[in-house]
């Protein structure tokens, strides 16, 4: 084209001299800047795009950035990519600055004059406001752009290099979150959402804070240990794609996609939660690594099925397949039945961690319903720890490894239990070796608890009908506590303890023998020494009193005096 006076306007037209006067700054709606406008446009594009005007490469990408760079909404963006194909930056250029920002067809003769073809975008869509004048020899102050979206325009400005704000991340963040969470298939991943997933925070992997987005001023704070990063392609499709899913999101909340592009934004957003949460998932998958290094559940059950035993919920001897797996989700009892300090230690630590074993273990094998974890549906993995921990005569044999928080627990627990098991064991196995010596010595080898009783009452009984004031009622107390406890039942768990070879092949029979018998029986022992030491002394007391040692010895007197008589007696009877 040309202008009033006749001056041609190439590479101008009068369509795009109004948006690079804006764009330069030489036109700011209310005075133009001749200076300005000579400096930020004409020596430009006349001088310096001089090169690639004669080569065919007119407009460039770098001439659009020294005037503002891009000004198009997201899904303008990824329409223009698919026709433009490797063309893009060029075409960009194009209709941001010769076509004032539009994606149509009314600039298709100034295409051609770049060396372009046109893209056949259909009818002109015209931008709201008033359309701006062709230039003229006296041009007239433009009005002002139109204002767009500041969301959208600042994700157009992330696509082409710029920063996201701190606060539009988080709201992306907090509006992503559950729709990436409801696309994955928490069924199909063998998963509870309630372990792994929590917008608000706290322990789980996956939390809103693990979406992070590529030059986000805030750096998205501390995540869990998921971490997605978007865009997830880095091309310049990925971004477009993403900054339109993006877009589309935030304008949907007003429940009408029209706003959001209809279906175009739809799809997108779409797409975008779905490759998500595909990412999402296989990081959740690899979460808990190799199990043929170290696998955590496995682990988990190891301790699980330890505590079942120390706490005695499995009977010595053979025990079902059944019967363990069931035991893993019961309580162990408060109290420790043992008596060595290190052994009652590592009950204390598996019992106070038993909860949390027993939701990780539930998290991996069981069916969720509303939120809640149900019964298990997938058994094999606890049926196979606990078949292994048997083989290995109950001694916990894994190594674990490093492995993210939510299974670390597991491993610094396993690792202090396999450290410290055997040796405890053995401590208790002396203690209770010597507490078989000592009842052995008080009631010995062969007394049952029914004969220990009767006779301690036998003797109690006694010694009030003999008038003997020993500790009988010191006795009989310690006879009434010792009848409460299984006395035959902890002499014979301490006799296959003591013959058991490693310790741990007998670790369900530690717990058969339970401390309160051991103590009831100690007690006994010593409440009957004292009493049988103390009516002792009272007889040889009551003997000396009633002179009865000295008449003992003048009829030991009298016997040996008959006896030397009958002695000599005994020639004079054979004379006789």
């Amino acid at each position: 084209g040309s202008s009033r006076d006749g001056f041609g306007l190439y590479p101008f037209t009068d369509k795009a001299l109004p948006g690079l006067a804006r764009r330069s700054g030489a036109d700011d709606g209310e005075r133009f800047n001749p200076r300005d406008f000579q400096k930020y446009v004409l020596k430009p594009i006349l001088i310096e795009e001089a090169g690639n005007l004669s080569s065919g490469k007119f407009p460039s990408s770098a001439l659009l950035a020294r005037l503002k760079g891009p000004e198009i909404l997201s899904v303008d963006r990824t329409r223009l990519q698919e026709r433009a194909g490797a063309d893009f930056d060029q075409y960009l250029a194009f209709y941001q600055l010769w076509n004032g920002g539009r994606l149509d067809d009314s600039s298709d003769e100034a295409l051609r004059g770049f060396g372009l073809q046109p893209l056949k975008f259909g009818t002109p869509v015209p931008l709201p406001g008033p359309t701006p004048p062709p230039i003229s020899a006296e041009p007239k102050p433009l009005p002002p752009r139109p204002d767009r979206d500041p969301e959208a325009v600042q994700l157009s400005a992330w696509v082409d290099g710029g920063a996201l704000d701190q606060t539009l991340a988080q709201k992306l963040r907090e509006t992503l979150f559950p729709l990436i969470e409801r696309a994955i298939d928490w069924d199909d991943l063998g998963l509870a959402p309630t372990i792994f997933s929590s917008a608000t925070g706290g322990s789980r992997p996956f939390r809103n804070r693990s979406i992070h987005f590529l030059r986000e001023q805030s750096g998205g704070g501390v995540g869990g240990d998921i971490r997605l990063e978007l865009p997830l392609r880095r091309d310049p499709q990925g971004f477009t794609f993403t900054a339109l899913a993006l877009e589309a999101l935030l304008k949907q909340r007003s429940g009408d996609w029209s706003q959001a592009y209809g279906l175009e934004g739809l799809a997108a957003l779409s797409e975008l939660v779905a490759e998500c949460g595909a990412e999402v998932s296989r990081q959740l998958s690899a979460l808990r690594g190799d199990p043929s290094e170290w696998d955590p559940i496995a682990g988990a059950v190891d301790l699980l099925l330890l505590g079942s035993a120390l706490g005695g919920a499995l009977p010595a001897g053979a025990v079902s397949d059944e019967k363990m797996v069931e035991t893993i989700f019961r309580p162990m009892p408060e109290e420790s039945p043992f008596s060595d300090t290190r052994l009652t230690g590592l009950y204390t630590r598996l019992r106070d961690k038993r909860g949390n074993l027993q939701t990780l273990v539930r998290a991996h094998v069981s069916a969720s319903k509303g939120g809640r974890m149900g019964r298990p549906i997938d058994p094999r993995p606890i049926r196979e720890a606990a078949r292994r921990l048997r083989r290995q005569k109950w001694s916990p044999s894994r190594t674990p490894a490093p492995r993210p928080n939510l299974y670390a627990e597991t491993g610094d627990l396993y690792t202090i239990v396999r450290r410290d098991l055997s040796a405890a064991l053995k401590g208790e196995r002396d203690l209770r070796a010597a507490w078989l010596a000592e009842t052995d010595c008080a009631f010995g080898p062969e007394a049952g608890k029914q004969d220990i009783i009767q006779h301690a009452k036998a003797a109690a009984e006694a010694a009030i009908a003999g008038g003997i004031h020993a500790p009988v009622q010191t006795l009989t107390k310690a006879c009434e506590d010792f009848a409460q406890f299984q006395f035959d039942a902890a002499v014979r768990s301490a006799r296959a303890v003591v013959a058991a070879d490693p310790p741990e092949s007998e670790l369900p029979t530690y717990a058969r023998g339970r401390r309160d018998a051991v103590e009831a029986a100690s007690r006994l022992a010593a409440a009957l020494t004292n009493f049988l030491g103390a009516a002792e002394a009272q007889i040889a007391q009551k003997r000396a009193e009633a002179g009865v040692e000295e008449l003992a010895q003048k009829i030991a007197h009298l016997e040996s005096v008959i006896d030397d008589l009958v002695a000599e007696l005994e020639p004079l009877d054979a004379q006789s």
